[in-house]
């Protein structure tokens, strides 16, 4: 009998330890996995925001353009490289482009571009150009050509929604053109849950519906405001101008999480993480 009473207690201490050790490792997993997301979720918007072509631009949620210096996103231009020549529609480079064209020949070469990324160089519907002439217009393209391969330059007919308003002559020197996309970078509530997702919209259009799934992808969710903070902010940093993402990262609403402690929340990590830097131009000392 005693022998049995203290097996009995061995048991019950062995058990205890078993399901204490269950508990932590499910936590530390959650942890983990919360903290993985949160990390990957943010050094892929870090990885983009850097490579901008401008400051960002702060929008609500529903893509129109915040007020003040806070918001719950950011709009970027993400630079798709190449250098692109712009001629009139019928590619005769003696021709001036008079003001109010909006449909362009488009030059450019993809010697040198690996095999697998040929097609990004060519110009698609919901890209933008800036034109490097005196107005600077940034135009959306709305329709491109099949592409006429050459050697070494392609070319492709494109329509923008709007026009140039001056006229140019590429004879007298070469008119080029950056392309970008518009990405857009959106924290939205979760439903009544209280937590929000990080939402990423990889082409921003003139018509982009924010509300649309089929928009956007949603990079990350268990987000929270840290206390007395907003999730995106624009300061002036050490006399650089800078946009701030803060938040709270909370390992909830995900099957994986398993959560045995009857707790809505197993991990809370804050997050702070500058997107962008530039510094302002050097005073002139005379």
């Amino acid at each position: 009998m005693v022998s049995l009473s203290l097996l009995g207690v061995v048991f019950l201490i062995f058990t205890s330890v078993l399901v204490t050790t269950t508990k932590l490792s499910t936590q530390n997993v959650a942890t983990n996995v919360s903290n993985y997301r949160v990390r990957q979720a943010l050094d892929r918007l870090d990885e983009i925001v850097r490579y901008a072509q401008d400051t960002p631009t702060l929008i609500n949620n529903d893509g129109t353009a915040a007020a003040g210096t806070t918001a719950d996103g950011i709009l970027i231009n993400n630079i798709q490289g190449g250098v692109y020549a712009f001629y009139n529609s019928d590619g005769n480079v003696a021709d001036s482009i008079p003001s109010g064209t909006s449909t362009f020949m488009v030059k450019y070469t993809t010697v040198g571009a690996d095999a697998w990324k040929v097609a990004d160089y060519t110009p698609k519907v919901g890209d933008y150009f800036t034109l490097n002439i005196s107005t600077h217009p940034n135009l959306e393209v709305t329709a491109v050509s099949a592409v006429t391969s050459g050697s070494p330059l392609n070319s492709v007919t494109v329509t923008t929604r709007t026009a140039i308003t001056e006229t140019v002559t590429p004879a007298s020197y070469e008119i080029t053109g950056a392309r970008y996309r518009k990405e857009a970078y959106v924290f939205v509530a979760d439903g009544s849950t209280g937590y929000y997702g990080l939402r990423h919209y990889g082409r921003v259009t003139s018509t982009t519906v924010y509300s649309n799934p089929a928009n956007f992808y949603q990079l990350g969710s268990g987000f929270a405001k840290m206390t007395g903070q907003t999730w995106f902010t624009a300061v002036t940093d050490a006399g650089a101008q800078a946009i701030w993402v803060r938040a709270i990262a909370r390992s909830s609403n995900h099957a994986e999480y398993a959560e045995h402690t009857g707790r809505n929340t197993i991990s809370t990590m804050p997050l702070q993480v500058k997107l962008w830097n530039y510094d302002g131009p050097t005073p002139n000392p005379y």
